[in-house]
């Protein structure tokens, strides 16, 4: 408790003196830093753009304004009426909270081209929008945070339920919540009300992808469902990648322009070929193919590099023609990837890479490491070296443990990385722990 106080202290703080030393973002560079963070998945850099930022008087830049932005190099056709709505409604009031900065950091888009079916599976840069968001009110990113349980209220849910039961426009705003298919008590909800005509009314009138979308995971698991195929096309087209990948599994036409969707189907094909008919160089390929795609996703170099362990231990390089030092180097590269675009798991993987090739006592190669700049000649030095990356990512007392028994640093050195590292993740920890 102690802990969390803390953290919540800090980041008030951060909150309360940002507009004496943050800088005021006008509209379009807030909607174009969000995208290219989401997109790249430049975590760090979008930690420390948010905690430069001037929360307070962006905000109110924003509502003087009154402008919508919309990201350079992408089609707003698949928001416009999203953000329209949202500054129309939020624009026009007074508030408490940050509310257009809380919209314009809500990063729709991202989740709209996404496959995901959960909160949990977007990527790291994306799930922090969706928390800074939530909590500064934006009520559709608040809603998920509640399916989601994040905040872990079970009073809020039944609270929104009560509300959709007795008003349709409450209904409306939960149809349009991302990932309340995936709530066991939401989805029980939206079923029983899928059996209603007026239910199916609402998603037949709506242009909302969402809605569609909810829509079709209610309505088609009623056992009667003439609807749901069509709604689940009519969000297709107003850009949803999750609907193509629902088409495509229940064989329907579908559209594969979006990149995620051809990476996810790459994805798909890849696990086949690798844990099935084990064709591991189509495997391979078909990895590399869906790479060039999603180039910034952190998921996909974690498969990579575990797929190049496997076939490291297997001794089967050939298979994917190259050599055992090549695997070797891959995997390394692709934790290094993994872990710059957020992964929290990606340093350890690799802590674990390392002592595995110690145990099998391989020889490290000076261009082993591949981007984590380990020594060649020191494995200590190695396995603190990466126990730091862990620590950095995460702040888990138990990583500087782990650097204090290596013995590779001295109690000044230890000091400053321990400070240093509550400084740099104050902020961060703050969002994900609180909310906030």
């Amino acid at each position: 408790m102690r802990k969390v106080s803390f953290f919540l202290l800090v980041f008030l703080c951060v909150l309360a003196f940002s507009h004496i030393y943050g800088s005021v973002r006008s509209p379009h560079e807030f909607a174009d830093k969000v995208h290219v963070c989401c997109s790249q998945n430049k975590f760090d850099e979008f930690l420390r753009w948010l905690k430069e930022s001037d929360i307070p008087n962006t905000n109110r830049r924003l509502k003087e304004e009154g402008r919508i932005a919309f990201a350079a190099g992408t089609d707003p056709g698949f928001y416009r009426n999203w953000k329209e709505e949202y500054y129309a409604y939020f624009g026009t009031t007074n508030q408490t909270k940050p509310f257009l900065f809380a919209g314009e950091i809500y990063p729709f888009i991202h989740i709209l081209q996404s496959t995901v079916l959960s909160f949990y599976e977007l990527s790291p840069v994306a799930r922090i929008c969706v928390l800074l968001s939530g909590k500064l009110g934006n009520p559709v990113a608040g809603d998920i945070l509640h399916f989601e349980d994040v905040d872990g209220s079970e009073s809020a849910i039944e609270g929104i339920l009560a509300s959709a039961s007795a008003d349709e426009g409450h209904l409306v705003r939960l149809l349009q919540t991302p990932f309340a298919w995936n709530n066991i008590k939401i989805a029980a909800f939206l079923k029983d009300r899928a059996k209603e005509p007026r239910f199916i009314e609402i998603v037949k009138q709506s242009h909302h992808p969402f809605i569609l979308l909810n829509g079709y995971f209610a309505d088609s698991e009623t056992g009667s469902s003439p609807h749901a195929i069509g709604w689940l096309n009519e969000a297709m087209h107003l850009g949803s990648a999750l609907a193509s990948i629902r088409l495509q599994r229940i064989g329907n036409p579908f559209n594969d322009v979006i990149p995620t969707v051809k990476a996810n189907l790459l994805m798909q094909r890849s696990s086949g070929y690798r844990y099935s008919t084990l064709e591991r160089r189509k495997a391979n390929e078909d990895y590399l193919a869906a790479l060039e795609l999603i180039p910034h996703d952190p998921l996909l170099h974690m498969e990579i590099a575990g797929f190049y362990k496997d076939l490291w231990l297997a001794e089967a390089s050939g298979e994917i023609m190259t050599d055992q030092k090549t695997l070797i180097q891959g995997t390394f590269y692709h934790y290094k990837e993994a872990h710059e675009k957020g992964d929290g798991e990606a340093a350890l993987e690799a802590i674990r890479f390392l002592k595995l090739l110690q145990k099998e006592k391989v020889a490290l190669l000076p261009d082993f490491s591949a981007g984590w700049g380990l020594p060649s000649d020191n494995i200590l030095e190695s396995l603190t070296l990466l126990y730091e990356a862990a620590y950095k990512r995460r702040d888990e007392p138990v990583f500087l443990d782990r650097i204090k028994e290596l013995n590779q640093r001295n109690p000044a050195y230890l000091e400053s990385l321990l400070r240093n590292t509550l400084l740099a993740a104050n902020f961060r920890t703050s969002i994900f722990r609180l909310g906030i």
